[in-house]
Formats: structure tokens, C-alpha cells, sequence
């Protein structure tokens, strides 16, 4: 079975609210997603706001704003990677997306260097759709 993207993950949720809302769903590919931007405001309780803009060869007008909860690593506390050779977190990201059961992509995370021994970081980047903050990787004995 394939993981699936942030995109893919985060339109999924969407559509389904649109499903029990009575509407039709969207077309992942007819978007252009903008990066995610932290958010507190009036508008919505939610962390988190993105922009769905549509690409020029879409029938669909009109920017879609999305507001959703990111998840904090921090509240992920049983992540599990084997070290061999890998120098960098980036080297274990395979690893890492079997653990959390999703397809990240290096830009998601901070690369660092490994340490020889663990546990190590691991940060999500500003540009992660799905995750913020950083949690303590371990590696398997």
C-alpha cells in the first residue's frame, strides 16, 4: 500500500466535509496549494491556513481557504528508525514516513547531520502541511 502526500491527505479531509455538507468534491490536481501559514484569528479555532488557488486550466474559480490543525511531533513519542549508514535525517525520511504513515518529502523536515548514537530530532519545516514542532527519534537496537 502507498502513502499518501500531505496534498493528498489534507484534500481527502476536505472533500469529505464537503461530502457530508452536500457538496460536490474537488479535484486535488485542478489546485495549487500555497504554503501553510500559522494562524489565530476570528475567522476559525483551527492553527493552520492555506490557500487553494486554481490553476488556469481548471473550470474551478475562485481561491479555496482551508483552515485545519496541524499536529505537534511533540505529541508523537514512539518513533522507531534502524541507522546503518545514513550521515543525515533526510538518509532516514523512508524510514520515518513508515513510521508516521505518510509520504513526507525532504523540504518537510530540518536535515541535520545524525548523531552516531541516538535519539536525534526530528523538526518539521514551516512548509509541512501536516506537522509542526519537532519530537526525539530513536534508534532500534
Amino acid at each position: 500500500m502507498s502513502l499518501v502526500t500531505p496534498k493528498e491527505k489534507l484534500i481527502a479531509i476536505y472533500n469529505q466535509d464537503r461530502v457530508n455538507n452536500g457538496l460536490a468534491v474537488i479535484v486535488a490536481d485542478d489546485f495549487v496549494l500555497d504554503a501553510p501559514q500559522n494562524y489565530s484569528g476570528s475567522r476559525s479555532p483551527k492553527n493552520t491556513r492555506v490557500y487553494l488557488t486554481p490553476k488556469p486550466s481548471s473550470a474551478n474559480v475562485g481561491r479555496i481557504t482551508l483552515y485545519y490543525n496541524r499536529i505537534d511531533l511533540a505529541t508523537i513519542t514512539s518513533l522507531m528508525v534502524t541507522k546503518t549508514t545514513e550521515a543525515n535525517v533526510v538518509d532516514l525520511l523512508s524510514q520515518i514516513n513508515d513510521e508516521l504513515g505518510v509520504s513526507l518529502i525532504a523540504s518537510d523536515i530540518v536535515n541535520t547531520t545524525l548523531p552516531s548514537s541516538g535519539p536525534f530530532t526530528l523538526t518539521a519545516t514551516a512548509a509541512n502541511l501536516i506537522y509542526t514542532g519537532s519530537t526525539s527519534v530513536a534508534y532500534a537496537p
